[in-house]
């Protein structure tokens, strides 16, 4: 179930037996999509709408760039002209 099925947080690695997903259960979870965002470091005032599912969410957040990465291969290129 957790196998390709986004990013994992492990909460207690001391419990986790390697290369065994059923290990995970109860150790581990998904990133929030908020956490998600902040990773791909979306403002703070960005926010869906409330009608969009979490799995949307997901999906939309899966298919994003990094907003500081694109930012500063945006701003080399334009330099570089």
């Amino acid at each position: 179930m957790f196998k390709g099925t986004g990013s994992i947080l492990l909460l207690d690695t001391t419990k986790y037996k390697q290369n065994d997903l059923l290990s995970l259960a109860g150790i581990a979870r998904y990133f929030t999509p908020d956490e998600v965002m902040q990773f791909m470091c979306f403002v703070e005032k960005f926010s869906f709408p409330d009608k969009l599912s979490i799995k949307s969410r997901y999906k939309l957040l899966g298919n994003s760039v990094n907003v500081k990465v694109v930012s500063i291969l945006l701003d080399y290129l334009l330099k570089s002209n």
